[in-house]
């Protein structure tokens, strides 16, 4: 709707018109969900962000939102690939985005992953694999090429923030009432798994929001006193000025409120998952995110190391709720890999023996196929036809971990192409929090979207987070850092040549005497403008 302000209303008289006559009609529950199917479609039409807003927001719900096989995320995709493609060609194409070197990382990586399509023995298997992958692809572009303001950034952290939330507080809830399948259960505690239906997928999906949440609600904190001095500075000055002073207060407190409490719910969430694949991947990701936030929170993060290894070498004894004891000091089970056949299955060590039957039968895909393996989306069908270790005669189509389930399919072409897209995404993301020093609104999302990328990259190892369209979760975040670094670049060479000038005019201010003329008008410029963290955080432009 940009460069068409009338528009808004004008598509409110229609809908509001279109809607008097469907009541009349068809009855008032399917008139309203046609008014807002059409109004999503009219919406997203005008601007493709919306769509992807959408499409984000679908992910903890695609299943229950699935109409003959096409899940809500998949419709949701179909949308605003529809639109993208439409506002390419109504306003004009630009192409920005294919000069980030990561898209081309993940093209790379996704012709490499279709290759091993040639040697499947199931190709609609493969074929159903790629469309997942080639939706987070086109989802990251389309991201990458919408995601234009910081206002768009903060769009999209609302809506993470709204999706895990709700995704928190019902598996929450099927926790404390013990809902489940008794296989949930593990020492008297219902494992929560919310709408994914497995606790790890579940915990998965939460620590893809968790280190956004952490950042953004500690940005807010930090912040917060410096807005609450300089309010009531102004606070017997001007209307106008207690006014911008007042609404970054008020922002921020929205802010610290919803990512606190996101985070809070997120961290019980994940908690109540006993998912120590997550755990795992947390615990790397805050570590992670302190030693890139400065000298201080790094000599904090390898004191919290030190102190991690000491809780995990004795198993959380005295320290940690004794459940959670009990779980850490299952990790210790994981020996029997080094001696898998002679160690009998046992109820503690069961989970453990499950997934190492996994990992051992693609391993031998690996060694039988080492270079495009038995083709993607084939890991499944191939361990039950030859590759199965007694007694786990059946797969659950993956194999606990996705470096030994990519190599498998794909082979190390595969593995390769992977690594090599992950390791740019990282350095993205590495390279944004170097360029938003000055701007802790956007290291804040840089921090985290990092932590989540070296959360997921933990947590494969036991899990496969590249399911029931994680990816397009994912592809949001890796656009998220790409937007933030080449903004931030494009904001610090403005930022620059605005000082330069300033530095002009106060040279000619103090050659002529003029105080004010860095302030034209005579006006005190706003302490709110020069606050870091605040600086045009609500921008529109960057």
């Amino acid at each position: 709707m940009r460069g068409a302000p009338r528009a808004p209303t004008v598509l409110m008289v229609v809908l509001a018109l279109v809607t008097l006559g469907l009541l009349a009609s068809v009855g008032p529950i399917i008139a309203v969900a046609l008014v807002v199917a059409v109004g999503i479609v009219l919406l997203t039409l005008a601007e493709p962000r919306y769509g992807l807003y959408l499409a984000v927001l679908s992910v903890p719900v695609q299943q229950y939102g699935s109409l003959k096989g096409l899940t809500a995320t998949q419709g949701a995709f179909a949308l605003v690939l529809v639109a993208w493609i439409a506002g390419k060609l109504l306003r004009g194409a630009r192409w920005d985005a294919l000069r980030d070197a990561n898209v081309w990382r993940f093209a790379l990586f996704y012709v490499a992953i279709l290759s091993s399509g040639r040697v499947a023995g199931d190709i609609k298997a493969t074929l159903t694999e790629g469309f997942h992958w080639g939706e987070a692809l086109v989802v990251y572009v389309i991201a990458r090429d919408t995601l234009r303001t910081r206002r768009d950034w903060a769009g999209l952290v609302t809506c993470f923030f709204v999706g895990a939330s709700g995704e928190a507080f019902i598996g929450t809830v099927q926790s404390k009432l013990g809902l489940g399948n008794l296989s949930f259960f593990v020492g008297g505690i219902a494992r929560s798994f919310g709408t994914f239906g497995r606790p790890n997928s579940y915990a998965g999906y939460l620590e893809m929001i968790f280190p956004l949440a952490v950042t953004v609600a500690l940005w807010a904190l930090f912040a917060l006193p410096a807005a609450v001095r300089r309010w009531r500075a102004v606070r017997g000055g001007s209307l106008a000025e207690q006014r911008r002073a007042l609404l970054p207060l008020l922002g921020l407190l929205a802010a610290l409120a919803g990512a606190g409490g996101t985070a809070l719910a997120l961290g019980e969430g994940i908690i109540l998952s006993l998912s120590r694949g997550a755990w795992f991947g947390v615990a790397a990701a805050l570590l992670v995110m302190m030693f890139l936030a400065g000298r201080r929170w790094a000599i904090a993060a390898l004191i919290a190391t030190g102190l991690m290894v000491a809780v995990l070498t004795l198993g959380g004894t005295g320290i940690l709720p004794s459940r959670i004891q009990e779980r850490i000091g299952s990790v210790g089970s994981s020996l029997i890999l080094l001696d898998y056949y002679t160690v009998p299955i046992t109820d503690a060590n069961f989970a453990v023996k499950e997934r190492m039957a996994y990992w051992f039968g693609g391993i031998r895909m690996a060694e039988d196929y080492p270079w495009q393996g038995v083709g993607l989306g084939n890991y499944g069908a191939q361990y039950d036809a030859r590759y199965f270790t007694s007694p786990f005669m059946k797969s659950q189509v993956h194999a606990h971990n996705y470096y030994i389930h990519i190599t498998a399919e794909t082979g190390v072409i595969g593995l390769a192409a992977y690594l090599l897209l992950i390791g740019g995404v990282l350095a993205t993301g590495v390279g944004a929090v170097r360029r938003t020093a000055n701007d802790p609104f956007a290291r804040a999302l840089a921090l985290g979207s990092v932590g989540i990328i070296v959360a997921v990259a933990v947590h494969n190892l036991f899990e496969d987070l590249h399911v029931l369209s994680l990816g397009v979760h994912l592809s949001a975040v890796w656009a998220l850092l790409a937007s933030i670094r080449i903004g931030t670049a494009e904001r610090s060479r403005v930022s620059g040549n605005t000082n330069e000038s300033l530095l002009q005019n106060r040279r000619k201010a103090n050659y002529h005497g003029d105080q004010t003329a860095l302030f034209p008008s005579n006006s005190r410029i706003s302490e709110c403008e020069r606050l870091p963290g605040y600086e045009g955080w609500w921008e529109t432009k960057r």
